[in-house]
């Protein structure tokens, strides 16, 4: 009788240790999955500057400022681009810019969406690394914290 009870013990707390590092694994996986989504976004947002930078570079010399505000910040874009679309009517009204600007802004939106994601995967992950009993597994398992 005690040896079956230590039997069935056994393969329950093996079957709780099998879940626990199947689910690591899958979390692990989910980082990465939208780690690349934001990587994504972010050429998205890269390949966009050079269609910019041509579209402002046909209406006129006194927009270098913004050329190089985008050749050298490409960090948030959005806010730049819209500035100079208010302050100069002629590039406002250019389709190509408005398409590019609408562009732009679905990108920064994505992005942002992406790396809520990311983060919300790498918090729920780094949770469960540190976690008792789930820190047991992930310590021999060498699932690490990410965050």
């Amino acid at each position: 009788m005690t040896a079956a009870l230590l039997a069935a013990l056994l393969v329950v707390a093996g079957l709780a240790w099998l879940g626990a590092h199947r689910r690591f694994v899958r979390q692990r996986q989910h980082v990465a999955e939208s780690a690349r989504d934001v990587d994504v976004e972010l050429r998205r947002r890269h390949d966009l500057v050079p269609a910019l930078v041509r579209v402002v570079e046909a209406h006129a010399a006194h927009e270098r400022a913004l050329l190089t505000l985008l050749v050298a910040e490409q960090g948030a874009l959005a806010g730049p681009v819209d500035r100079v679309g208010e302050t100069n009517p002629a590039l406002a009204a250019d389709a190509a810019f408005a398409e590019l600007r609408r562009r732009l802004h679905d990108t920064e939106e994505r992005l942002a969406a992406a790396r809520r994601v990311h983060a919300d995967n790498v918090r729920a992950y780094d949770d469960r690394v540190r976690t008792f009993p789930t820190s047991l597994v992930a310590r021999v398992g060498g699932f690490g914290a990410v965050g």
